[in-house]
């Protein structure tokens, strides 16, 4: 099974330090922050590319051009004023989630990005982009379901209805 066992990224304390990333809560202890360390390239997309690789990320995610759109999408969040994705821990509970595998884990952490970054592009506001991310793992997963392990689906999807516990994101169109 061929499952984002790709490196395209590690996670470490730099993204809020390198990225043009602000916290809303100013009072999250950093250790609640979700971080991220690309292997990026020089040259930041614009935003018509920035458009046209979320396209080719949502076309197979776990395809060479899925992944090298995502490498390209995260220099674009990291490095793009067009764009400030904001992560949460509180947001993503997968990542804390013992259950989920590594695999899995980053899989669905870029799914979330890339949901995000859309969002942004198309509106500056955490809470759309917020759920955004959700509904673009949501998505993602549903494509790849009979490439993922059952359990590990279920697991993420538990997980994100977690982090909708204030029901402000809608998944029934999904």
């Amino acid at each position: 099974m061929r499952i984002f066992l790709l490196t395209l990224f590690l996670l470490t304390p730099a993204f809020y330090a390198q990225a043009n990333t602000e916290l809303p809560d100013k009072s999250q202890k950093p250790i609640e922050r979700v971080v991220l360390q690309s292997q990026t390239t020089d040259e930041v997309p614009s935003i018509d590319q920035a458009h046209s690789l979320i396209a080719d990320y949502r076309a197979d995610p776990v395809s060479d051009a899925g992944a090298r759109a995502l490498s390209k999408l995260i220099t674009f969040a990291e490095k793009s004023d067009s764009v400030k994705v904001v992560l949460k821990m509180k947001d993503m509970p997968w990542r804390e989630d013992d259950r989920v595998t590594v695999g899995i884990n980053k899989f669905v952490l870029a799914a979330y990005i890339i949901g995000s970054i859309d969002s942004e592009l198309k509106e500056s506001s955490y809470e759309k982009a917020r759920c955004s991310g959700m509904s673009e793992i949501i998505s993602s997963l549903n494509k790849l379901k009979d490439r993922i392990d059952e359990v590990q689906y279920d697991i993420v999807l538990e997980d994100i209805n977690k982090a909708n516990n204030d029901g402000k994101c809608d998944f029934s169109g999904i």
